[in-house]
């Protein structure tokens, strides 16, 4: 706190604090001040003209209807974002996102389509891979698994078209839970274990310890021996241990 107070005393605009204020809202992720962050993150994207309030069946319908004027080859052609600023609000939508989903489930697939929203304005980022497995998973829960499998295998094309390494490993793992449901479990498995080694490779432990939780099941309801699923079980939990994550 102290740190980013000192940084944005000499900073000359709203935009040279984005990066500090980014860093601040994240370490207040970690340290589990999730109010705090939701708060810093709602304050700086209503500076960045993102507002998440509104109907959200409304936001829906709109964002149905700008996708609807794309198909994936289009989608997946759209140009790059390179906006710096734009950069920074799409960080913004994806750490406000993660907020609601602790603090107000219902409010954050707004966040979700903001950011699929956003992308169709101003370029596809690595984030809006991120946005687009959202948005699938969201309409997968809505009771549309053919729809929502379709942007999941759009957000996988297009974190592969950008190279996004840091946001594969959400990306596969979020992707994953939907595609259970119309591939076979055993190719799903495969993009679990890919999901696993990106997240550990980039540092992203929360969703690599959520792809080892998914490898259990997998790994039990694909029919492997009962030994094999107890030895995956035993190395899941020393993996945790060794991330403090249990």
């Amino acid at each position: 706190s102290l740190l980013f107070e000192q940084v944005s005393e000499v900073a000359h605009s709203f935009e040279d604090k984005l990066e500090i204020t980014y860093t601040y809202v994240r370490s207040l992720l970690t340290s589990s001040c999730l109010g705090e962050a939701l708060t810093k993150g709602l304050y700086v994207l209503n500076e960045l003209g993102v507002v998440l309030s509104g109907d959200l069946d409304a936001l829906l319908v709109e964002t149905k209807s700008m996708l609807a004027e794309h198909s994936d080859e289009q989608l997946l052609s759209l140009p790059v974002m390179t906006d710096r600023t734009k950069l920074m609000a799409m960080k913004f939508l994806s750490r406000t996102q993660t907020c609601l989903l602790h603090t107000n489930p219902k409010s954050q697939p707004k966040a979700t389509l903001h950011m699929v929203q956003y992308s169709l304005r101003h370029g596809m980022s690595g984030l809006s891979s991120v946005g687009f497995v959202l948005y699938g998973s969201f309409l997968a829960c809505l009771g549309d698994i053919p729809t929502g499998y379709r942007y999941v295998k759009i957000a996988i094309k297009l974190a592969q078209k950008l190279n996004a390494m840091n946001n594969m490993c959400e990306v596969l793992t979020v992707g994953s839970q939907v595609m259970g449901y119309v591939e076979p479990l055993q190719s799903v498995n495969e993009l679990i274990v890919r999901s696993l080694e990106y997240g550990l490779a980039v540092g992203s432990i929360g969703n690599a310890m959520l792809s080892c939780s998914m490898n259990i099941v997998c790994a039990f309801w694909t029919g492997k021996h009962l030994s094999l699923v107890k030895s995956t079980v035993d190395d899941t939990l020393r993996l945790m241990s060794s991330h403090s994550t249990l």
